[in-house]
């Protein structure tokens, strides 16, 4: 079995690999579809026995593991490739979407040039393309943008906001929760509608709920409500208590004072202090070595003296007044100590 991969070979395994039976086990099935029973282990050695059937008749495993080692290889080289669709700066400078098709005719020609210089770069991108992106696992549905003052950073993508399908025939128009509230739709009717001031509104105000109506004054300020004023001894059993809600504290003024606050680190002591150190505590020692010593040698005093001498008399009386345990002393040999008697007077 050939270890080098032809064009004909990868462009059959993209066909093997788009069958819906195949691709629901590599890939995930997609929104709907049950699961499939079989293993990818089973599912690569099929693909393996299609592609290369003297190869699999010797050694399924290896047959299996050459699709699979293919299929890495064409994942990498994609997703290399369609992260320059979705990073600004390399030629593109707005988000925008591309249908698994390919680019049409609506599609940024900025965004097009990019899409041929990959296909010449990498014939096999197109069609993997209508395979895999619509696979977030395979490629993320973000925008990485080019670095400045902050950095890189990244952008979920989102559709844009398309329009309301048409209400069916007969049925009320579809009007926007803001549009029932009262609200002005977009910025350039709020700007006006304040200018005029009065708010726009698309229904009357006997459509809208009394309390959503209050809220959506522009000129209504909350009040908190009055209570009735006690009269007499009540007063002094009143407890001021108010009606308004103070802010919770927020953790991101918290942490940016935090941030601001300047971080003392100690500094880094050099060999000569250490040496300054080690010097000084072994003075240190010395002098209370001396010390020790000054005072274990001093003269005594009579009254000093005179108890030493009692302590040691005491000691030496108990001994006198015991009889020391000892142990019995060994047998010699007679004979021994004659030789050595002998030897002596030579």
């Amino acid at each position: 079995m050939g270890e080098r991969w032809s064009v004909e070979d990868t462009w059959q395994l993209i066909t093997e690999i788009r069958k819906k039976s195949n691709f629901k086990v590599l890939f995930g099935p997609e929104v709907g579809e049950n699961t499939s029973g079989d293993s990818k282990a089973i599912v690569l050695k099929g693909i393996g026995e299609v592609l290369f059937p003297e190869a699999y008749q010797t050694n399924q495993k290896r047959a299996g593991d050459r699709v699979k080692h293919r299929i890495d290889y064409l994942r990498k080289n994609f997703k290399e490739c369609a992260r320059h669709l979705k990073k600004t700066g390399e030629g593109v400078q707005g988000l925008y979407q591309i249908a698994p098709d390919g680019p049409d005719h609506d599609t940024d020609r900025r965004a097009v040039n990019i899409w041929e210089e990959i296909e010449r770069e990498f014939v096999y991108f197109p069609e993997l393309w209508k395979m895999w992106s619509t696979k977030p696992n395979l490629l993320p549905i973000c925008v990485t943008t080019a670095v400045g003052p902050h950095g890189l950073e990244t952008v979920l993508v989102q559709s844009f906001n398309t329009p309301y399908p048409p209400p069916p025939p007969g049925s009320a128009p579809y009007q926007s929760p803001r549009a029932v509230l009262g609200f002005a739709n977009t910025a350039n009717d709020a700007s006006q509608a304040v200018g005029n001031g009065e708010l726009r509104r698309t229904v009357s105000d006997s459509q809208i709920d009394p309390e959503l109506l209050h809220l959506s004054q522009p000129s209504a300020t909350a009040t908190p409500p009055s209570t009735p004023t006690p009269s007499g001894a009540d007063k002094e059993n009143v407890s001021i208590s108010s009606t308004r809600r103070h802010p919770r504290p927020s953790s991101f003024s918290a942490s940016g004072s935090i941030q601001q606050t300047p971080v003392l680190l100690p500094q880094k002591r050099g060999f000569e202090e250490q040496l300054v150190d080690m010097s000084k505590d072994m003075m240190d020692k010395t002098n209370r070595r001396a010390d020790d010593m000054h005072q274990a040698k001093k003269p005594y005093t009579l009254e000093e003296y005179q108890e030493k001498l009692q302590e040691l008399n005491s000691n030496i009386a108990v001994l006198d007044g015991k009889k020391l345990v000892r142990a019995p002393s060994p047998d010699w040999d007679q004979s021994l100590l004659e030789k050595d008697q002998e030897g002596t007077e030579l």
